[in-house]
C-alpha cells in the first residue's frame, strides 16, 4: 500500500511540474497557484530533473565582465536566463534571482 501511495503522490508531482515548464509563470507563482510548498515543489524537480537526466548546476556561469571601469556582473542560469547586475547591486535582488529564476 505505501508503494502505492508513494508513486501516486510522484505522479501526481511530476505531472504539477510539468504543468510549470509549460506555464509562463515563476516557479513561486506556480506553487501558490498549486497551493504546494515551493521546498516541496524543489525536492520532486529535483528528482525529475535526476530521472529524465536533466540533473544541471545551479548556474552555469559567474563572472565580471565590462570595461574596467564600469564592471558587470553576469549571472547565467541554467534555463537561459542571464541576469546582469552592477557589482554595487543590493544583495538581496540576487539571492531573489537565485531562487526564482530557475
Amino acid at each position: 500500500m505505501a508503494n502505492i501511495e508513494r508513486y501516486s503522490r510522484e505522479e501526481s508531482m511530476f505531472a504539477l511540474i510539468g504543468e510549470w515548464q509549460n506555464s509562463a509563470i515563476t516557479k513561486k507563482q506556480f506553487c501558490e497557484r498549486a497551493q504546494v510548498g515551493i521546498h516541496t515543489f524543489n525536492y520532486w524537480l529535483k528528482k525529475f530533473n535526476s530521472q529524465n537526466g536533466n540533473s544541471k548546476p545551479g548556474f552555469t556561469e559567474f563572472r565580471i565582465v565590462g570595461k574596467p571601469n564600469i564592471p558587470i556582473v553576469r549571472l547565467n542560469f541554467p534555463n537561459g536566463i542571464v541576469a546582469e547586475l552592477p557589482p554595487s547591486c543590493d544583495y538581496s535582488l540576487v539571492h531573489f534571482l537565485i531562487n526564482n529564476c530557475q
